[in-house]
């Protein structure tokens, strides 16, 4: 309130409400009036008031409302009004609030449609629309896709609005991305297999399938056709279930029924030349003094040529040999019918004639396009047949120009003398063939008018020449005429040709249609011309042919052939159908016989009614039903798959009143099953009934029978007491054949071979390639190829030989200088590659060259890669270049992401070949293609070094389907072409690649050249050529590698190799491969094998995994080679490590790969004797790991090196492999300096880890082709431990044992006493424990220990007090120097003590520790330096003041108390003990926890105090302690 004085002053007064009630009260005479209008009238002192007014008043009587407007309170432009102690605001539009302080947000109802932005503005708000749309609230959404004439969407693809300016394409077939840009390859998930190129096609692909495969995704291996189509020599494939002729040079077609006319082609001859067709070229033979390619040169006098020379005369060309012109002659013959009938191969022509003449028959052919000369009926002066004479003119195609022609001819006879008769004849071109026969005293020849359908080896049959005067005559009898006949080769082809009609008088010569084709042939014919027979139905097939579908019960093209079973054999695929006569009371009886373990014998059914009999796990089961329920018998527990004969009969009656029904099983006359059940049948049924032997067809297969139709064989059948005949008598069937084997019915032989039954024995004819009983082997599980080339199963040929870089030939058996390396493309997952060791220094920059020249555009393959060990993934450093499709394409990673630049354009196909230039320097990479120019481009991320191995692989790489390379690299095929002039540029230097002695590869030939030749493949075998070897596809009854062979000579029942023993086929002949314990040409001999000795023809050994230390990896043995070169030795864990042992070039090689990562150096440790190794020669090896060190021993002639990792093998898993391997080709690169071959010599006296594991049949786990060294049983391994082997009178070995062993081998070994153990020794436990200087078992032998060795047991004491008794006085430390090895990560190398102080030098945690106190001070030294490394370490250690030297780098100690070490001083007793302390406690004991193992290694020198090292330690004092081998 405030309150106004009587002076007009106002005065503030904050009063509660109780103070102004009691004013009020208490008011004075002054305000007895009331004065104050709108307040409180208090009392003043001098009788005067004043008025306290409400809130909103002022004045002195409180009259005036006091304007709460005064200081204009409303904000952004409001109106203030004025009120009652209070104000009000009214606002503008937009703003809200009691002093319109608040700006109102429109956009707080969202008014802006389609997410367009709202913008508050002054009393309203904008909508900023989204692109697309408009409208105040952007309630307008845009046209996008016709708002322009452009098109949107690419490729075809449908436009379709979205919101705003968006919209969605829909692409055509074929096209994806935003716009329908990017055509979809539909080859990016690889569907293609068995190494087949991929070909994107629009919203389609293709697989390109390698030779031998087919189908949509090449995954079908391709079989050489059942009967062949093709012409002309051609080779039939199926592919896709189809007939594909494959055809030899200068034919074509689809069944290469057509003959290239190279003289139609090419420029013609001049001057008069006459061209002559050759395969795949012409030449021209040429006038007299006309020379040159087309007879353009005159010879001139003294040889020399004019080749600007034209003849001034045209003359007349030479008609071309391939070509002619018929004309025929005829004389009115009368003959009576006589029938010649000509086969293509083999042809017999037989003549039916009254009189008294022997004919003599040639046979000719031609298959040329002629002029076929219509005959006119003529009469003739002849009473009786003379002659009838077709000539043939030959002309050129290209000159016949004349319409008609007239020929004469004249013939005397001994009818008639001088007749002559002329035919005038109009001619039609048409392709015929001319056949001509002669007679002795009589020519007959006729020429055959042919279609142009052409197929090979066909039989056609002529029957010619009937006389209605002397028909009678035909049926003479015949055998005075002998028959004649003429071989062909096969280069000859026929032709199917029609009816001429050749009419003399009343004479017919005619050709009928009658025509076979023999086997290997499939012929297309008109079944709706030529009806089928015997109920066959024509049908037009997929491949635009027709077919005649022929009942059950008839074979041939046309049904034309009615087979006659008597015995029915079932393939589980048969049945035979019979109706049965009495529904009601169901009676079979047969008899079967079947060596299968199931399969149903027979079903039958009527309505809801029926019997099934079938077999399973060889047990007959019954099952039937009456219609209500069924019912399964099996009581009969008699195995019947035993190939003996069973009588069966079934029974299935019913009762009277058809409510019961009865079912009974007989075998072999005896009641086995039976049962009876209710029935549901109707009495009125005529329901037909019907009984399905062996099977059902497909229509009935959903129905519960056994899934297995039945093997075997079925005859005697009868029916409701009716003998039928099981095969005539039926009404349907499929598939059943006349019974002579059980056992080639189920078709036990795999691989496409052929089965052959004698009574019940069968036998596999295998197809080449295959072999074993059933032909279920592939020859490649022993592989033949030689030289580390591998085998692969291969259709058609069986199989192929992938040969080692620099081999060539069938079996890889020839060397081969390659200059420009020639890729074939991938087989089987396997590609062709070249790999080049390179060097180092590629990290940061590299850059490479190379040349080469495709064999086809349509490829997408690897021309270049450069990667990491093993499997890639997305971060897998690698750089490549490919090649697809004529687009050259550079792919690199650093380890961030992959990056690929192409060039702009595909190379122009046709140059010579093509250079490539490609480099890389951090990111940056670039690609040169010759006349393309330069791509480049950045890797993704910041990583710039590229880590990868130093393997340069070319045109592939080794792993199968490119497994383990990048997904980024579109990999679907190895390269297929040429690569050669390969250099790696590094800095100024120009390193070439090719020709490098490391140089490895698979599949690699000779650019330009081709491994078949004319005599490749013999008897009409197919060569196919692959890189560098070759393959061949041999005609039906021909085998072998090069198709010599009549027979397969690894067929079962063809070679000689005994059993257990293993035939592989090679050019000769074959050879047997032995299993362990047999020996002889065909495996016939035992043997028991002492000292082994390795054939060198793939023979080799495994052993069981051994358990190898860590870091500890040593083998001893004895060998006594018979060759320069052979793998000796091998273990490996597959992709990770190996250690191989070679010989090359009479001196030992040791090769060890010890990598545990990707990046890891990919160029094995290889270490080399220097000593040369004498054929026939015994000596002892020894070699091995030993932590980082690798060593080798010939003869203690020790050479050694450094791996490039520590340990890593992690081989104790693993096999061991002596001799060699099961198969060479799996040898990882650069395993072998030279190419892989097995071992040729003996081995003996094997130990690994100081353990002898004794080279006999027992610890042997595979092998072959082995044999004892000296042919005796008593070899050096027959005895163990020192034993002397002897043989009794029957030649049984036997050992004589040195104490203290015995057993049969001298294995065993008896425990020692101390009188027992000479020469200080002492009986430890079984074993005596020998004083240095001394070995033994009983301590006998003398030794020197130079360089001692420590093993866990063993100490020395060395003195340096010169006293006998100890304690006598104390020795000041100052200088200690040690020389030692170990792999072991905690022992006590050196220890010395005196009371409470000591001084410890070892190990702990593999790291170099120090110990010693003092009177005062203890000090522990950690070093972090490790030594448990397998390498010499050797240490000076230097006190007051304190100084350390590690292999000759001084070390200085940074840690606590420094200065309490610098100038500590050391004293002992002067005993030091090195490797261990005789002590009956722990050595953690005895050093009071300081170390807590004893040494083990090698410790070659030890001084204190500067005096001289010590190297000869045998005359000090210790046990157990023996010499060094790791030096």
């Amino acid at each position: 309130m405030q309150l106004v004085g009587s002076d007009g002053k106002i005065l503030f007064l904050f009063l509660s409400p109780l103070l102004i009630f009691t004013s009020e009260v208490w008011s004075g005479l002054a305000c007895l009036s009331n004065p104050c209008i709108h307040g409180v009238c208090l009392d003043d002192l001098n009788s005067t008031y004043f008025c306290y007014c409400i809130d909103g008043y002022t004045g002195i009587q409180c009259q005036t409302n006091w304007n709460e407007c005064w200081s204009s309170p409303c904000q952004n432009g409001g109106a203030c009004v004025d009120g009652v102690a209070a104000f009000n605001c009214s606002c503008p539009p937009g703003f809200v609030g009691e002093l319109c302080e608040e700006d109102f947000n429109e956009c707080e109802s969202n008014p802006c449609l389609n997410n367009g932005t709202c913008l508050d503005a002054a009393n309203g708000y904008v909508c900023s629309c989204l692109p697309g749309y408009s409208g105040v609230h952007c309630e307008v959404d845009a046209a996008v896709c016709n708002a322009t004439n452009e098109t949107r969407c690419a490729n075809g693809g449908v436009c379709v609005e979205g919101p705003g300016d968006t919209f969605t394409c829909n692409c055509q077939p074929g096209w994806e991305s935003p716009l329908c840009e990017t055509e979809i390859d539909e080859c990016m998930s690889a569907p293609c297999q068995n190494g087949a190129v991929c070909v994107d096609l629009m919203a389609d692909y293709s697989c390109a399938c390698l030779f031998g495969f087919a189908g949509r995704n090449c995954e079908e291996v391709v079989q050489i056709c059942d009967k062949n189509p093709c012409a002309n020599g051609a080779l039939c494939l199926l592919e896709d279930h189809h007939p594909v002729c494959y055809c030899v040079p200068d034919f074509h077609g689809e069944l290469c029924q057509f003959q290239y006319d190279e003289c139609q082609l090419g420029p013609k001859c001049l001057n008069g030349g006459t061209c002559v067709d050759g395969i795949d070229n012409s030449t021209c033979s040429c006038p007299p003094n006309l020379t040159g390619v087309r007879c353009e040169c005159l010879i001139l006098d003294e040889n020399e040529l004019d080749c600007t020379y034209t003849s001034p005369e045209p003359i007349s060309p030479i008609p071309t040999l391939s070509h002619s012109t018929v004309a025929i002659t005829s004389t009115e013959m009368e003959v009576p019918n006589t029938t010649v009938t000509l086969e293509p191969y083999s042809t017999s022509v037989t003549w039916m004639f009254s009189t008294d003449f022997v004919p003599s028959v040639t046979y000719s052919r031609t298959i040329t396009t002629t002029e076929f000369m219509e005959t006119i009926p003529m009469t003739s002066t002849t009473e009786k047949m003379t002659e009838m004479t077709h000539s043939v003119t030959e002309t050129s195609a290209e000159t016949v120009e004349t319409s008609t022609a007239t020929t004469e001819s004249t013939r005397k006879t001994e009818e008639t003398q001088g007749t002559t008769t002329t035919i005038t004849t109009t001619e039609y071109p048409l392709t015929s063939t001319t056949v001509e026969y002669n007679v002795t005293g009589t020519t007959l020849s006729t020429v055959i008018p042919t279609e142009t359908s052409f197929y090979p080896t066909v039989t056609t049959i002529l029957s010619t020449i009937s006389s209605t005067a002397t028909t009678k005559e035909a049926e003479m009898n015949i055998s005075s005429f002998p028959e004649e006949t003429t071989v062909f080769s096969s280069s000859i082809t026929t032709f199917f040709t029609k009816e001429p009609d050749v009419t003399t008088g009343r004479i017919d010569l005619y050709t009928d249609l009658s025509t076979e084709i023999t086997e290997g042939t499939s012929a297309s014919f008109d079944c709706t011309v030529t009806n089928c027979q015997n109920g066959g139905t024509c049908i037009y097939t997929s491949d635009r042919s027709y077919q005649c579908i022929c009942p059950f019960d008839t074979d041939g093209k046309l049904c034309e052939i009615k087979l006659g079973v008597q015995k029915a054999a079932f393939t589980g695929n048969s049945y035979l159908k019979h109706r049965l006569p009495d529904i009601s009371n169901i009676s079979i009886e047969l008899d079967a016989k079947t060596l299968s373990n199931k399969g149903l014998l027979f079903y039958s059914n009527i309505d809801s009614t029926y019997m099934v009999l079938y077999i399973e796990n060889g047990h007959l089961k019954f099952k039937f039903s009456c219609g209500y329920q069924t019912m399964l018998l099996s009581e009969l527990k008699v195995p019947v798959n035993n190939g003996d004969l069973m009588k069966i009969k079934a029974k299935l009656e019913f009762s009277k009143d058809l409510r019961r029904c009865y079912a009974s099983i007989k075998i072999n006359d005896s009641l086995s099953m039976t049962g009876d059940q209710i029935a549901r049948a109707q009495k009125f049924s005529k329901a037909p009934g019907w009984i399905y032997l062996g099977g059902v067809p497909q229509e009935l297969g959903n129905i519960n029978l056994s899934d297995s139709g039945f093997v075997g064989c079925m005859l005697k059948l009868k029916i409701s007491g009716r003998y039928l005949d099981i095969f005539k008598d039926a009404e349907d069937g499929f598939g059943v054949t006349e019974c002579s084997s059980l056992a080639c019915l189920s078709n036990p032989c795999s691989n496409g071979a052929t089965c052959h039954s004698k009574g019940e024995e069968w036998s596999c004819s295998c197809k080449n390639g295959f072999l074993g009983k059933m032909c279920e082997i592939s020859v490649c599980e022993d592989n033949p190829c030689l030289f580390g080339g591998t085998c692969i199963p291969f259709s058609g040929s069986g199989y192929i030989c992938l040969c080692s870089f620099g081999k060539h030939g069938h079996f890889c058996e020839y060397d081969l200088k390659i200059t420009e390396p020639y890729f074939s493309s991938t087989i089987r997952g396997l590609s062709s590659y070249v790999a080049y060791p390179i060097p180092g220094g590629i990290t940061e920059t590299m850059e490479l060259r190379f040349r080469f020249t495709p064999s086809m555009m349509d490829q997408i393959s690897i021309l270049m890669f450069l990667g990491q060990k093993g499997h890639h993934d997305y971060y897998s450093d690698h750089m490549a270049v490919s090649f697809v499709k004529g687009y050259i394409m550079l792919t690199w990673n650093l380890g961030s992401g992959p990056r690929r630049i192409f060039t702009t354009q595909p190379i122009e196909e046709g140059a010579r070949d093509y250079l490539v230039q490609v480099g890389r320097s951090g990111r940056r990479a670039w690609l040169s293609v010759e006349n393309l120019g330069n791509v480049t481009g950045r890797s993704p991320g910041n990583l710039v070094q590229l880590d990868v191995s130093p393997i340069l692989y070319l045109g592939g790489h080794d792993s199968r389907n490119f497994s383990t390379l990048p997904h980024d690299l579109p990999l679907h095929t190895g390269f297929s072409g040429c690569i050669f002039d390969v250099e790696l540029i590094s800095g100024s230097l120009v390193i070439p690649l090719q020709g490098s002695r490391q140089t490895v590869g698979r599949g690699v030939g000779q650019c330009g050249t081709t491994e078949c030749y004319e005599q490749s493949c013999q008897n009409g075998g197919i060569c196919l050529h692959h890189a560098s070897t070759f393959m061949c596809m041999c005609q039906d009854g021909w085998f072998g590698p090069l198709c010599t062979f009549r027979h397969n000579p690894c067929d079962s029942t063809s070679h000689k190799c005994a059993s257990g023993a293993t035939c592989v086929p090679v050019m000769s002949d074959y050879e047997c491969d032995c299993p362990i314990g047999k020996v002889g040409r065909y495996c016939e001999r035992d043997e028991d094998v002492t000292d082994v000795h390795f054939t060198g023809l793939r023979s080799y050994l495994s052993l069981p995994p051994f358990e190898f230390g860590d870091g500890r990896f040593n083998v001893e043995m004895e060998i006594r080679p018979l060759d320069d070169n052979g793998l000796l030795f091998f273990m490996e864990k597959p992709g990770a490590s190996f250690i191989s042992l070679t010989l090359y070039s009479g001196s030992l090689e040791l090769k060890i790969l010890s990598s545990k990562n990707k990046i890891a150096i990919n160029e094995p440790t290889t270490i080399a004797s220097t000593k040369i190794l004498i054929k026939g020669i015994w000596y002892k090896v020894q070699f091995g790991i030993f932590g980082k060190k690798a060593y080798l021993s010939v003869d203690n002639v020790i050479n050694s090196g450094v791996l490039h990792t520590e340990t890593g093998l992690s081989l104790s898993k693993e096999n061991i492999y002596i001799g060699g391997l099961h198969d060479m080709s799996s040898l990882p690169l650069l395993s072998m300096s030279k190419l892989p071959v097995p071992y040729k010599g003996c081995v003996r006296h094997f130990s690994a880890n100081s353990i002898r594991i004794p080279l006999t049949k027992s610890n042997i786990l595979n092998g072959r082709n082995i044999n004892d060294c000296d042919g005796t049983p008593c070899g050096k391994d027959a005895c163990l431990n020192g034993g002397t082997c002897w043989l009794d009178s029957f030649m049984k070995p036997h050992c004589s044992c040195p104490p203290p062993f015995y057993g049969n081998k001298c294995e065993n070994a008896s425990g020692c006493e101390d009188k027992m153990c000479k020469n200080r020794g002492k009986c430890d436990g079984a074993k005596c424990s020998c004083h240095v200087g001394w070995d033994g078992v009983y301590c006998e032998n003398r030794i020197k220990v130079t360089t001692p060795e420590f093993t866990g047991r063993s100490y020395l004491i060395v003195r340096k007090n010169n006293e006998k008794k100890r304690d006598t006085r104390e020795v000041e430390v100052k200088h200690l120097y040690l020389n030692f090895t170990t792999i072991k990560k905690d022992g006590l190398v050196l220890w010395s003590k005196k009371g409470n102080t000591f001084i410890g030098v070892g190990l702990e945690r593999g790291f170099l520790k120090i110990a010693y106190s003092t009177v005062d001070n203890f000090v522990n030294l950690p070093f972090y330096y490790k030594i448990s490394d397998g390498l010499w370490h050797n240490i000076e250690i230097n006190f007051a003041p304190f100084m350390m030297k590690l292999d000759q780098n001084k070390i200085l100690y940074k840690g606590k108390h420094r200065k309490t070490v610098e100038n500590s001083t050391v004293y002992t007793d002067g005993l030091f003990y090195i490797g261990g302390i005789p002590t009956k406690s722990t050595i953690r004991k005895e050093t009071n926890g300081t170390f807590t193992d004893a040494f083990e290694g090698c410790i070659e020198g030890f001084a204190t105090n500067g005096d001289k090292v010590i190297r000869d330690f045998t005359n000090f004092e210790g046990r157990d302690v023996n010499v060094c081998k790791i030096l």
